[in-house]
């Protein structure tokens, strides 16, 4: 009865060192998974700082680009009413140069006598 009582319990402890030699595999396959979802982790952190920082240069950019698109539309719109003042002024002075019948001087209004 002893015997068999030492054969069982020696059965046993080889049976829990199976289990103890599993459990630590185990414990560091877990370990090996959880250091490289870390490295995932920190990479995908970098890569998405990364993609912040570039987003934020290039909404700097847009802003840039887009007071300058303002600037220019402004420049523009002085243009066009300096255009058309100036057409204006054109205009008015055909007008009198017809109507006083100067139409042989061009020069006095800047032109050429070979028009």
């Amino acid at each position: 009865e002893h015997l068999r009582t030492c054969a069982l319990l020696r059965e046993k402890q080889v049976q829990l060192a199976d289990l103890e030699t599993a459990h630590d595999e185990r414990v560091a396959e877990l370990l090996e998974e959880v250091r490289a979802s870390n490295e995932k982790a920190d990479a995908l952190a970098h890569s998405l700082n990364n993609a912040f920082e570039e987003r934020r240069l290039l909404n700097a950019r847009t802003a840039k680009l887009e007071a300058r698109l303002t600037e220019g539309k402004v420049i523009e719109e002085r243009g066009l009413k300096l255009m058309e003042r100036l057409t204006s002024r054109v205009e008015v002075l055909e007008r009198k140069r017809a109507g006083a019948g100067d139409s042989d001087d061009n020069t006095r209004f800047g032109g050429d006598e070979d028009d």
